[in-house]
């Protein structure tokens, strides 16, 4: 969902090595670079393409050449849109110097998109997702609607993206969308369809979330899980494995345990390194709020 490196400058390197190190998985699972709008400045930006998944230049000749970071990809019943929402100021804005040029970006973007969502293979697809960096959309009533990215004052950035909900959301809803998954803000936030926009918004939470509304926030698995149902809230850690069980709300696994054949009810905590086993005719059941 974007923002790979906060600067792409000494981290670069970094960056890098992170991405070697994902290879081998990489090989089996698909990976989709979202750019956000911290992953357009600094000053090896230059250098941006060759480690953060750029389309191949097979794919985007003549007038789509600089549309390197959207993806159409069909997985299964779902089809997978990438956009790319660029920087959270104007391109006039004092802090780039003339040097922004994010508006013919955009409007190239939306002619991609209609021929995108257009493909038979994605077009037929039951469920149509959209993926980018910063929110396309905020309610007349909600704090973060004047903060729209298109006049804001050099202490302000932008909260959501007008000029991307107004060229590419009449897109979106011809075409059948269902959801838009955003970030940027660092909050959660839900957005339900409505008739005059039929796709509804998710806007990720970050890494930090407030306690109030932690609960409303998706499963973290840094571990190992197989052939498992997990509900909200649920958190495997590093070194953890997860094999045949059912995870309930808030169940939190530590670092390193192992857990096969195990029902957990809601609030559970088990703690790092333990191993609980039982069979598939006779799982292990741990009781509600209870540490183990």
């Amino acid at each position: 969902m974007g923002l790979v490196a906060f600067y792409i400058s000494g981290a670069f390197q970094k960056i890098v090595s992170q991405i070697d190190h994902a290879t081998p998985a990489g090989a089996d699972i698909p990976v989709c670079f979202e750019s956000g709008n911290h992953d357009f400045r600094g000053s090896w930006i230059s250098k941006k393409e060759e480690v953060m998944l750029a389309r191949h230049p097979a794919e985007r000749t003549g007038v789509e050449w600089d549309l390197k970071w959207n993806f159409a990809v069909r997985m299964g019943e779902a089809a997978l849109v990438g956009m790319d929402t660029g920087e959270d100021k104007p391109d006039g804005h004092p802090k780039w110097f003339g040097l922004a040029n994010f508006e013919p970006y955009r409007k190239a973007q939306a002619a991609w998109l209609e021929k995108a969502l257009s493909r038979p293979d994605i077009a037929a697809a039951k469920f149509k997702v959209v993926f980018c960096h910063i929110p396309l959309f905020a309610a007349p009533d909600h704090p973060d609607y004047p903060h729209d990215g298109v006049k804001i004052d050099p202490h302000d950035y932008a909260y959501w993206s007008r000029e991307c909900h107004d060229l590419w959301s009449p897109i979106l809803a011809r075409h059948g969308v269902q959801l838009v998954v955003c970030a940027h803000k660092h909050r959660y936030r839900f957005d339900p369809a409505t008739a005059e926009r039929p796709w509804a918004q998710i806007v990720g939470g970050g890494c930090e979330m407030p306690k109030d509304i932690a609960y409303r926030f998706p499963t973290v698995i840094e571990g190992t899980v197989e052939n498992c149902v997990l509900f909200r809230g649920v958190k495997v850690k590093k070194g953890a494995v997860v094999k045949n069980c059912v995870l309930m709300q808030d169940t939190i696994v530590e670092a390193n345990a192992q857990l096969e054949c195990v029902v957990t009810d809601k609030n559970v905590r088990v703690t790092a390194g333990k191993k609980l086993s039982g069979t598939e005719s006779f799982p292990v059941y741990v009781q509600k709020n209870h540490m183990v």
